[in-house]
């Protein structure tokens, strides 16, 4: 079985201070549970411990599932400052 899809809006986990954050952008034609499902090069939202902040994208996503020529992204896979997906859809699953 492979990993749940992640949308639009779905928690990152955030990295040493930097608390969690969320996916910022998505598809606009490609939909999971009615949200655009998110690909690798989707940001994700700036997050801040004291003066520092950062924002980044997903960095990981299947390698066999294709969202508008890019990777889809998954429940736990990786973005690009040390986050990781920590919440997706509840009834799509992709493999790779």
């Amino acid at each position: 079985m492979g990993l749940l899809a992640s949308r639009l809006g779905d928690t990152l986990s955030g990295h040493g201070c930097f608390p969690p954050h969320a996916i910022c952008s998505s598809s606009t034609n490609v939909f999971v549970e009615g949200i655009g499902s998110a690909r690798v090069g989707d940001c994700a939202s700036v997050h801040c411990c004291g003066p520092s902040c950062h924002g980044s994208s997903v960095s990981s996503g299947s390698s066999t599932v294709y969202v508008n020529g890019q990777k889809m992204a998954r429940l736990t896979d990786s973005i690009g400052c040390g986050s990781i997906i920590v919440s997706a859809n509840s009834t799509v699953f992709i493999g790779g």
